[in-house]
């Protein structure tokens, strides 16, 4: 990335990155990332910049490579290369040809989240250039297998590579997607994630023939449980990221602007804890009433939520039930600071690039390999902007679906965001022209 930002040749090559990327299939399963990290290695090495790959199992690869050693805190670009599955028949142009049509670029990842491995990887290259005068370290890490829980990726990768366990700064996915509401433009910055806890749930009961079938079955039994269960209602709670966005907004829970709108989803995400089924057993065999009947549940908890209160709440709603439960595991959700230098370079640079919209932190939808480092520090960030031509409501349409898609403006939009902020992050007398 010889070029300065924004020129017609530093375009060309950020876009060949971005569109080597998305040809290369890393459908997961079966994976595959190896052929991805192979195509980001050659580039590392093409400007003398090492990188280690880590595979836990052959072909499933993660990448590391690092910048600078200075004393400020360290800076994280973290992003995916796994993809979900794509069928090439319900798609207006073949998934891992990275198609440019009218200004837009279509592919599996253009929008999760090869769109963002491209943009950190066009500043990395960047920051490359001056590595003597870097005022801290930067790492850019692209894992395997966050599609599929990251159980071959981050969670191994935090391990194996210690010194990501710091108190830094985090930049990853799930925000960077503009807003248009009463006339203003807004972009959201995923600050947050909510956290997990399964429950495995067991109902018994006498098993026998079809034919016979016993009053007390083990299924109605876990049926009765699971009816409490999706019958609670969770309360309303807020936390300081959710009165930041009402405050920043002024959208009000309970309007008729947001409830008729894409943003009552989004409200009452952060404002509620959730629960889902991930899995009913009952029975092997037909004809056989089944003597035993297991689920697990799943309760996506807002920051601050704690293992305590879902076993308060899990007595509460099993007294007297049938069933035996058990919390088999629980992971807190976090929150980061709303307040510091990299939020204010990532709204100032999306206004220096053309865009004039004001910042606002949200509570990401879902979760992302970010949550491994919510632990070590309270700056962990998802922001890989874009232009209202790819707007949230947009996003969240395509994302996952057939035709993801993302404007070609808008990829290099980002990109430029990306650079320019880690240019004038990273060095102590200011960063890019």
């Amino acid at each position: 990335m010889e070029e300065p930002i924004g020129t017609p040749e530093w375009e060309k090559q950020t876009l060949e990155l971005f569109t080597g990327l998305i040809r290369i299939d890393t459908s997961n399963p079966p994976g595959r990332e190896l052929e991805a990290v192979n195509f980001i290695r050659a580039e590392l090495a093409a400007r003398e910049i090492a990188s280690e790959v880590f595979e836990p199992e052959p072909g499933r690869a993660n990448l590391i490579a690092k910048l600078g050693a200075g004393p400020k805190p360290a800076v994280i670009l973290l992003s995916h290369l796994d993809v979900v599955a794509a069928d090439a028949e319900k798609w207006s142009h073949p998934p891992f040809e990275a198609k440019e049509v009218d200004g837009v670029i279509y592919g599996r990842g253009t929008l999760d989240t090869k769109q963002l491995t491209a943009m950190q990887l066009t500043s990395f290259l960047q920051l490359k250039e001056r590595e003597a005068e870097l005022d801290r370290t930067v790492y850019l890490v692209a894992t395997a297998d966050e599609e599929a829980g990251s159980h071959l990726g981050m969670a191994q990768v935090i391990e194996r590579f210690p010194e990501l366990q710091n108190d830094g700064y985090v930049i990853s996915e799930g925000g960077g997607f503009p807003l248009l509401l009463s006339g203003r433009s807004l972009i959201l910055c995923a600050a947050g994630e909510k956290g997990v806890c399964r429950v495995m749930l067991r109902a018994t009961g006498p098993s026998g023939h079809a034919s016979c079938p016993p009053r007390e079955q083990a299924v109605f039994r876990l049926g009765e449980a699971l009816g409490r269960l999706a019958e609670y209602k969770f309360p309303k709670k807020y936390t300081a990221l959710s009165r930041r966005f009402i405050l920043e907004t002024g959208l009000s829970p309970n309007s008729k602007q947001v409830i008729e709108s894409t943003y009552n989803n989004l409200m009452q995400y952060m404002l509620h804890d959730g629960l889902m089924i991930n899995e009913i057993n009952a029975g092997e065999r037909i004809n056989v009433i089944a003597g035993k009947a297991e689920a697990e549940i799943e309760f996506r908890v807002l920051p601050g939520t704690t293992v305590q209160d879902i076993e308060r709440l899990m007595e509460k709603l099993m007294k007297g039930a049938e069933v035996e439960w058990e919390i088999v595991s629980f992971e807190e959700g976090y929150e980061s600071s709303m307040e510091n230098e990299l939020l204010e370079l990532f709204e100032r640079n999306c206004q220096a690039f053309g865009f004039d919209a004001k910042l606002i932190p949200f509570l990401a939808l879902g979760r992302t390999d970010g949550r491994f480092l919510g632990p070590y520090t309270d700056s962990i960030y998802g922001f890989s902007p874009t232009l209202l031509t790819d707007h949230f409501a947009a996003v969240l349409e395509r994302v996952h679906q057939h035709d993801e898609r993302i404007t070609r403006d808008s990829y290099l939009f980002g990109a430029k965001v990306l650079s320019k902020t880690l240019l004038d992050l990273c060095f102590t007398n200011g960063g890019a022209k």
